[in-house]
């Protein structure tokens, strides 16, 4: 599955993602913040130049 997910941007392997995070870390944000050194100040501009519609 692993292999699949790192070639692959499929509905479960992102799933997997965000559940592993909620898992370690309490919650998505959480991990945002102590995982990856993300302030809301970053997520925003993230959100704004990545996401689409």
């Amino acid at each position: 599955m692993v292999s699949a997910c790192v070639h692959h941007l499929r509905p479960e392997c992102l799933n997997s993602g965000f559940q592993e995070g909620e898992q370690k870390f309490g919650s998505f944000t959480a991990y945002e913040k102590q995982a990856l050194g993300l302030d809301s100040k970053d997520v925003r501009d993230l959100k704004r130049d990545l996401l689409v519609g």
